[in-house]
């Protein structure tokens, strides 16, 4: 009820932003330098913190008393993910995992299931304007799908631990470098 709203008034705002500043790459490149900092440091505080620590305040709240709380989380990470295409698994599992009381399949599942209807709408929204580049969209598709089961594969052989930070360190230095 937040997150797909607040998408598709990203894709909106940056189409108009085009429209009228013509500075929509500069808005974009800046946006996306946050986000990927935001994403690093959210996966290096949740690689370094124990997750043991057991449950705070708003897990023990029951669901039906955070649902004002679970709209305005959809809203603002459904804008992020509307404006620069990232967050929609990273930023949504942190938030599921500090706010609400999951166990690791459920998370990943809902995680998941949440990111197919709010990319789905992101990615009409733009395509509808004339944002994507079909060539380029297939080709990616033709790397990433094999990409994904290779990685899925040597993740599973890795520690967690260090891949997670080597990749927030890659993430942290190239939102920086959009900076």
């Amino acid at each position: 009820m937040g997150s797909i709203p607040s998408t598709i008034c990203a894709v909106g705002i940056l189409h108009l932003f085009n429209s009228f500043f013509h500075n929509q790459e500069l808005i974009i490149k800046h946006a996306l330098g946050y986000v990927l900092i935001l994403v690093a440091l959210a996966t290096l505080v949740k690689t370094f913190i124990k997750t043991s620590m057991g449950s705070n305040h708003f897990q023990r709240k029951p669901i039906q008393e955070k649902k004002s709380l679970t709209i305005a989380i959809g809203a603002i990470l459904g804008f992020i993910v509307g404006l620069t295409s990232i967050g929609s698994g990273s930023l949504f599992a942190i938030a599921m995992m500090y706010f609400y009381r999951m166990g690791p399949s459920e998370l990943v599942g809902t995680d998941i299931a949440h990111a197919l209807l709010l990319v789905s709408a992101a990615g009409l929204m733009h395509a509808g304007i004339g944002n994507v580049n079909y060539l380029l969209m297939v080709n990616l598709l033709m790397g990433s799908i094999p990409g994904v089961i290779i990685g899925s594969t040597l993740s599973a052989k890795i520690p967690a631990k260090p891949l997670r930070t080597i990749v927030a360190l890659m993430i942290l230095f190239s939102g920086l470098k959009l900076l």
